[in-house]
């Protein structure tokens, strides 16, 4: 399993889309952070953030967002026989979307690998090679959970509502309201909230707002205050309580601390465009 080319955090201006016609000569690990549309078996789909994506090579590419910005962190990598038959094992499906949850965690493991790349250590080709495989099987782990949670019948629902969520966390998400819009009582909805998602709802809604706060921090210069307000919060030092629980330290040591850590990068020795490729939205939601 050798890597080519790997760029975390990185985004691209509003209206850009990624257009490769006839694909990459290798596969392509995309991990979606920001919502997108994405050509997937022929179609054109929306893809959630918090999402992952395998392109395989030689498969015609085009993602991004019309109207936002895109985010995203990528790997392209080659495989040879036994990796072949080690990823055939995870039960990952080319060319589909992943529902991650949570992206931060597989995140890292793409930071990692661009900062063993550039650290010339003698053995950075079999660091970066596990870094790789470990990312894998922990996307393998959300295909399985994936699977185990279509079973509901109310999966798809509970789907396009966590969606909603992801994008707006600021919003004051009631459970009640929420059980009411699926004619589930309060208690049926946290139960399948919970057995859908491996979270609770409340919980879920926190995360997403202090992954949301992660963001900003290091992308922008806004005041700490502004950031909490933003995201809903009508106390500041309600939001600094929470992110410390979940982050492990306050926004102010977050920003300090991890800042320079989590400045965008690529390390690429060649990307391939074809900007004239423009598949028909066929399957496109409005």
């Amino acid at each position: 399993m050798k890597i080519i080319d790997v760029g975390y955090n990185y985004s691209h201006p509003n209206g850009h889309i990624v257009r490769r016609g006839n694909g990459l000569d290798e596969y392509l690990l995309l991990i979606v952070k920001t919502p997108a549309l994405f050509l997937l078996q022929d179609d054109l789909i929306e893809v959630e953030a918090n999402s992952a994506v395998i392109y395989s090579k030689g498969t015609a590419q085009w993602y991004g967002n019309r109207d936002k910005e895109y985010a995203d962190d990528w790997v392209r990598f080659v495989l040879d026989d036994d990796d072949r038959e080690f990823f055939g094992g995870l039960g990952i499906m080319m060319n589909s979307a992943v529902a991650l949850g949570d992206s931060l965690p597989f995140s890292r493991f793409v930071r990692d690998i661009g900062y063993e790349m550039h650290s010339g250590n003698l053995r950075s080709d079999m660091s970066t090679e596990l870094y790789l495989k470990l990312l894998l099987v922990k996307i393998s782990e959300k295909v399985l959970h994936e699977t185990d949670a279509k079973r509901s019948p109310h999966y798809s629902e509970f789907l396009s509502l966590k969606s909603r969520i992801q994008n707006d966390p600021a919003q004051e998400w009631n459970i009640d309201d929420m059980a009411r819009s699926l004619f589930l009582s309060r208690s049926h909805f946290q139960h399948l909230y919970k057995e859908i998602f491996g979270i609770g709802v409340t919980s879920d809604i926190i995360r997403c707002r202090i992954e949301r706060a992660q963001y900003l921090l290091f992308s922008t210069s806004d005041q700490i205050s502004s950031i909490a307000e933003s995201l809903g919060y009508k106390s500041n030092v309600h939001f600094v309580r929470q992110f410390k629980e979940i982050v492990g330290m306050t926004p102010s040591e977050y920003r300090k601390q991890q800042g320079l850590s989590e400045q965008p990068y690529i390390f690429s020795s060649n990307i391939k465009y074809t900007p004239s490729f423009d598949p028909e939205p066929r399957d496109e939601k409005k």
